[in-house]
């Protein structure tokens, strides 16, 4: 399989009974659409008991990457591997252009890096909040053991944030004090030049 959680689309046209296209009378809000949802999976749950329904954002309350944040995080990684390959090609001939080269790519990147550091901050703060409310519910429900389902978000959001610290800490700091240095170097000639118009 080539995902990571295996799930279904499912696509309509939402026609009226008078033959309209009108998404708001078949689906309606937010809530109806979860009703559909739910309606859908019992009934496809009794021709398929081993199907299983995930946890709507509502009831768990976790927080998802927006396409921007994925987008960033992507950016980065293709960034570090970028910095490595050149790091791992650094000669004797070629150390400083190609240092120049990866701190160029780095300056470039910079925003979008800082912009992941940030969102891991968040991660970071949403695996404390889970740990606590897992730690209340453990001590409320002493009887029961946590979901296998839940253990295995839990750890794959932990496993992301992991994935996504160790990368960052690949880049050497030199590097990227560096890049913010020579990104408000290049800020203050912008400035200047805007203020001369």
């Amino acid at each position: 399989m080539d995902e990571k959680t295996p799930h279904m689309h499912m696509v309509f046209v939402p026609l009226t009974e008078d033959g309209r296209l009108s998404a708001k009378e078949i689906v309606g809000n937010r809530r109806h659409m979860v009703e559909w949802q739910n309606r859908f999976y019992d009934h496809m749950h009794k021709l398929y008991p081993k199907l299983q329904r995930g946890e709507s954002v509502e009831k768990t309350g976790r927080m998802h990457l927006t396409s921007q944040e994925y987008k960033q995080i992507v950016h980065v990684e293709e960034v570090v591997k970028q910095v490595r390959q050149m790091t791992a090609d650094i000669g004797f001939f070629n150390g400083k252009k190609v240092a120049e080269q990866a701190l160029k790519l780095l300056m470039d990147a910079l925003p979008d890096i800082e912009q992941a550091a940030a969102t891991m901050k968040r991660y970071r703060s949403e695996i404390l909040f889970l740990k606590t409310e897992n730690m209340s519910l453990r001590k409320r429900v002493n009887a029961l053991t946590p979901s296998i389902l839940e253990g295995i978000r839990n750890a794959k959001m932990k496993e992301e944030y992991a994935e996504m610290q160790n990368i960052l800490a690949e880049i050497p700091q030199e590097l990227i004090a560096e890049a913010r240095k020579r990104l408000k170097a290049r800020k203050k000639v912008t400035t200047r030049g805007q203020e001369r118009e």
